[in-house]
C-alpha cells in the first residue's frame, strides 16, 4: 500500500462566512477555516515529506478556484494560497450565485491525479449558503468515488441556520458507502492528531512448533506470521530549519558524511595521526582524497574467536543449513527473566492470515495458557533460509482492538556471549536478597501514577487493527496512559513546534518573514500575548505537583527510598580535596620555573636598579 498522501482542502470564502458560529472563538468563521487550512499546510512544511501533494480549492457562490502544483509544499506556495483566499473573500458579494459547495467538491474529485496516493478531502464551511444541483453530475461523482479511494471529511461550523444543509449532506453521505464523513468543526479541531495506516510487511511466514530440528512429522505445529513491531511516530523537529538572511529563503538543515583517505598514503603507513590534519596552514585539505559513496563499504571489528570467510565457497561451507521457523525449547517464569537480556527491536507473532480456525484456536490457547501461568517461552527463531539462528523469548500478550480481543506473542532477541561487549548481564538465577527485592518492589508500587490503567499482559495501541487511516485520534485513545507517557515525547519540542507554526501563520500577512521576526518585543507581541499560561504566569516553576500524580502518599516514598539506599548500602562520601604540595625551590641545573617568583625577589628593587 502506498504511503504517499494527496490532500485537497476546500474552504468556503463566501460572505456568509463573516458570522461567528463558535461562541468560544473571537474570529469569524472564515478566519477559523483559513487558520485550519494554513496550519495543515504549515505542519506539512515542518514534516518536509517530499512525496505528499496538496491541492487548494477556494469556493464562492460565483466561482470555485482550484489551485494545485505538482511539487512539495513550500512557504511561498502557502503564502500564495493565503493571499488568494483573503482577496477572494474580500471581493465576494452576498448572492446566491450559480455555484454551491457541491461544485467545489466535484471540482476536487475531477482533479484527482492518477498516481498511487492516500486521498483525503477536507471541506470547511458553516453551511449557510444555498444548494444548487444544476451543474452537478452525481453519477460522475459516484464513479470518481468508486475509481479512487477518496475519503471526504466535511467540517461543519455549528451555525443555527445550517440545518437544511446538514441534513442534505447526511443523506448524501449514505450514498457514498462510508467514504463521506461529517464532523463538528470545534469537536474535530479539539481532538488528537490523525492516525495514519501503515501496512506492515510480513517478515516470516513459518510454523511454531515444539520440535527440535526441521522435521515436523506428527508433532504439534501452528502456522504463524512474524511482523515488525509498531514504532512510535517520530515528532516533527522545527529546529532543523534555517533561514538565509541574504536570500530570505528557508531551508532544512542537511547532513552529509564524507569519507576520505590520505592522498600520499602507503600500505605500510597504518597509523593515522590527526595532529597532522588539525594545523592552521590548510595543507590538510590538499592531502585528502575523498571517496565516493559507491566506492567504499562498511568495515567490521573482529576478534580471535571470529572466522571471516574470504571466499564465497568457504562462506557457503561455514554456513549452517537453516529454514525459517520458530521452535519452542522451554519456558521460564517472567519474574526470573531480566529485562537487561532483551535486545534489538521486538517483533510480534500472530496466527497465519489464511490459516484455519483450528490453527487460530491452538495459537490463542497457547498464549492464554502462558498468560495464566505468567511464563515466557524460550524459542529458536530463524527469519530467512540460511539465516542466523536467534535465541529469543516470546512474551504472551492480549491485544485490545476496539471492542474485540486478540492474542499474540512479542518476540525479543536475548543477549548472548557476543553481546557482552555492550554490557554486563545478570545470571538466570535468584540473587538471594529477599529484603532487597521486596524493598524495590514497594518503591516501584508506591510510585505508580494515579491515571495508570496499564496491564502488563494487555497491549492497547490505537494503531493495532487499524484497517484505514482516521482523520483524528478518538477521546479514548487520547487519554494520558502510561504507555503514551513512556513514548519518546519531549514537551519542549512540542512547544517549540507550536510556536513555529504560530509564527508561520502570523507571518503570512507580512511581506518578509525575516523582518517579521526581527521586530522589537516580537515574543511579547505575537507569541505570548494571547496565551493563557506562559512560563512567567506560573506560581512556582520548580513545583511539579508530584503529590497529585501518584496513587499513594508521596511523602512515604522518601522513607522507602531511604530504606532502599540502606539495603543497597549506598552512601554518599565527600571526596577529600588533596592538598597541593609546594615544589622544592632548590634547582639543580639552570633556572627553574616558579609561580611564586615575587616571594624571593623584591620586584620594586629590581625595577629601580
Amino acid at each position: 500500500m502506498s504511503n504517499k498522501e494527496y490532500t485537497t482542502i476546500i474552504i468556503d470564502a463566501s460572505k456568509y462566512m463573516d458570522t461567528k458560529s463558535v461562541p468560544s472563538q473571537k474570529d469569524t468563521d472564515f478566519a477559523l477555516a483559513l487558520k485550519f487550512a494554513m496550519n495543515t499546510l504549515n505542519k506539512q512544511l515542518l514534516k518536509n515529506r517530499k512525496s505528499d501533494r496538496y491541492a487548494f480549492v477556494i469556493y464562492t457562490p460565483t466561482d470555485a478556484q482550484f489551485l494545485y502544483y505538482n511539487e512539495p509544499v513550500t512557504l511561498s506556495r502557502v503564502k500564495e494560497f493565503y493571499e488568494i483566499s483573503v482577496k477572494t473573500h474580500d471581493e465576494a458579494i452576498y448572492t446566491q450565485g450559480d455555484y454551491s459547495i457541491l461544485n467545489a467538491l466535484a471540482d476536487a474529485l475531477s482533479n484527482q491525479i492518477a498516481n498511487k496516493f492516500i486521498r483525503n478531502i477536507y471541506i470547511v464551511t458553516n453551511g449557510i449558503g444555498s444548494l444548487n444541483e444544476t451543474h452537478i453530475g452525481f453519477d460522475k461523482l459516484r464513479n470518481t468515488f468508486e475509481s479512487y479511494p477518496v475519503i471526504t471529511n466535511l467540517l461543519m461550523l455549528n451555525n443555527e441556520h445550517n440545518g437544511a444543509m446538514k441534513r442534505y449532506f447526511e443523506d448524501l453521505a449514505v450514498t457514498f458507502d462510508g467514504r463521506f464523513n461529517i464532523f463538528d468543526f470545534e469537536t474535530f479541531t479539539a481532538r488528537g492528531p490523525p492516525l495514519k495506516l501503515i501496512s506492515p510487511r510480513c517478515m516470516t511466514d513459518c510454523t511454531l512448533s515444539f520440535v527440535s530440528g526441521e522435521s515436523q512429522g506428527g508433532d504439534i505445529h501452528v502456522k504463524v506470521q512474524v511482523y515488525p513491531g509498531i514504532r512510535a511516530q517520530s515528532q516533527v523537529h522545527g529546529h532543523e530549519y534555517i533561514q538565509d538572511f541574504k536570500s530570505k529563503d528557508v531551508a532544512r538543515v542537511k547532513r552529509q558524511n564524507k569519507y576520505y583517505i590520505k592522498g600520499s598514503a602507503d600500505i605500510v603507513d597504518e597509523i593515522f595521526e590527526p595532529a597532522k590534519y588539525t594545523n592552521e596552514t590548510g595543507d590538510s585539505e590538499n592531502d585528502k582524497e575523498y571517496v565516493k559513496d559507491s566506492e567504499y563499504t562498511y568495515g567490521f571489528k573482529y576478534s580471535q574467536r571470529n572466522v571471516v570467510a574470504l571466499l564465497p565457497e568457504l562462506e557457503e561451507a561455514a554456513t549452517l543449513e537453516t529454514s525459517p521457523g520458530i521452535n519452542i525449547m522451554g519456558f521460564i517464569d517472567r519474574s526470573k527473566l531480566p529485562v537487561a537480556y532483551l535486545t534489538d527491536e521486538p517483533s510480534y507473532v500472530i496466527p497465519g492470515a489464511k490459516s484455519e480456525t483450528e490453527n487460530k484456536v491452538a495459537f490463542n490457547s497457547l498464549v492464554q495458557a502462558l498468560i495464566e501461568l505468567n511464563c515466557a517461552a524460550i524459542v529458536r527463531y530463524i527469519q530467512k533460509e540460511a539465516h542466523e539462528v536467534q535465541i529469543c523469548c516470546a512474551l504472551p500478550q492480549s491485544i485490545n482492538v476496539g471492542e474485540k480481543w486478540g492474542h499474540g506473542l512479542v518476540l525479543h532477541r536475548l543477549a548472548m556471549k557476543e553481546d557482552e561487549k555492550i554490557g554486563k548481564f545478570p545470571e538466570f538465577k535468584l540473587s538471594g536478597q529477599e529484603k532487597l527485592d521486596s524493598t524495590m518492589e514497594a518503591f516501584v508500587k508506591n510510585m505508580k501514577l494515579r491515571n495508570d490503567t496499564t496491564e502488563p499482559d494487555v497491549l492497547k495501541n490505537s494503531k493495532v487493527g487499524l484497517l484505514e487511516s482516521k482523520p483524528f485520534t478518538s477521546q479514548e485513545d487520547a487519554q494520558p496512559s502510561l504507555e503514551n507517557m513512556l513514548l519518546s515525547s519531549c514537551p519542549a519540542t512540542k512547544r517549540f513546534n507550536y510556536y513555529v507554526e504560530k509564527i508561520l501563520f502570523k507571518s503570512l500577512g507580512e511581506a518578509s518573514l525575516t523582518d517579521f521576526v526581527s521586530q522589537n518585543q516580537f515574543i511579547e507581541k505575537y507569541l505570548t500575548n494571547d496565551e493563557k499560561h506562559t512560563l512567567l504566569d506560573l506560581g512556582n516553576i520548580f513545583d511539579v505537583k508530584e503529590n497529585l500524580l501518584y496513587t499513594k502518599d508521596h511523602k512515604s516514598t522518601n522513607v522507602i527510598e531511604a530504606d532502599l539506599k540502606s539495603a543497597f548500602d549506598i552512601k554518599f562520601i565527600m571526596q577529600a580535596k588533596p592538598s597541593r604540595k609546594r615544589r622544592k625551590t632548590d634547582s639543580v641545573f639552570g633556572s627553574e620555573h616558579n609561580d611564586q617568583f615575587d616571594e624571593y625577589f623584591d620586584i620594586e628593587e629590581i625595577l629601580a636598579g
